[in-house]
């Protein structure tokens, strides 16, 4: 889901599983902040573009490579070497470490998220960006862009 949105900042503190204290209930997901969603797959030296940037997700694929077995994701990207100066040594090197999490993941992962995903109705989306306050031609255009990631997978 990071991935679709195109949410590179993955920390730790941004991200958690919450387990019930009932034997077999389900795990719950939970992240806490998407504030570098709906931009380029990875930090620029710019958050204009980085982080809600309409033009850059709608031309950005969610998927950079097919395999027979797995996918890999065009994310989380780590910042350009000519950036390397601009970002502090620590973000740069945690950027690098997590470049994993869109690799290798199982095509029939990627099939089984796509046949969820895929139930959602343009209306159910465009609500979470008129919940988030987007005004209507931002919400018509989002809705639009996260429905092509969902078709990009679901064509696997």
């Amino acid at each position: 889901m990071m991935g679709l949105i195109a949410n590179w900042d993955l920390k730790d503190e941004n991200n958690a599983i919450l387990e019930n204290e009932q034997p077999g209930s389900p795990k719950l997901y939970e992240v806490s902040d998407v504030g570098t969603s709906m931009g380029t797959p990875g930090k620029s030296y710019n958050d204009r573009v980085s982080k809600g940037n309409l033009a850059v997700y709608r031309r950005t694929r969610l998927i950079s490579h097919v395999h027979d077995d797995y996918i890999d994701l065009n994310f989380p990207k780590r910042p350009a070497l000519n950036e390397l100066f601009e970002f502090e040594w620590g973000f740069f090197f945690h950027q690098l470490s997590i470049r994993w999490v869109g690799k290798h993941i199982p095509r029939r992962d990627a099939k089984w998220i796509a046949s969820l995903l895929s139930q959602l109705t343009p209306k159910q989306i465009g609500d979470a960006f008129r919940a988030a306050g987007y005004s209507p031609d931002d919400v018509e255009a989002y809705s639009q862009a996260v429905l092509e990631r969902i078709g990009e997978l679901s064509r696997l």
